[in-house]
């Protein structure tokens, strides 16, 4: 299971690189709100390799898994099936936060 984490994780940070890399504009490039969500499902996995001891004492692994799951948001833009149901999500984002801080 840690060899596929690491294979996929070393994959999208090769294309978030790469993309970087060749954007024609470093500005423009953020202010694209994928390429953010490609950033942020990236940093968890280095943070977690960084910081492993810390975080066990502090629980912070179930926030860093669930920021994982924002390159899945990157699929939704492509079906008007999808697109509804994150309409639903963020319309409920006040109780799942609040689910997930039970």
């Amino acid at each position: 299971c840690w060899i596929i984490e690491v294979l996929v994780n070393t994959y999208f940070t090769i294309q978030t690189v790469i993309l970087l890399a060749v954007y024609p504009s470093r500005t423009d490039y953020f202010k694209n709100w994928n390429n953010w969500v490609d950033l942020i499902s990236v940093l968890p996995f280095y943070i977690q390799m960084l910081a492993k001891s810390y975080l066990n004492a502090i629980g912070g692994f179930r926030v860093l898994r669930l920021i994982r799951l924002l390159r899945i948001l990157k699929l939704f833009r492509h079906s008007q099936g999808s697109q509804n149901m994150m309409t639903f999500l963020f319309s409920s984002l006040p109780e799942i936060v609040l689910l997930l801080l039970m």
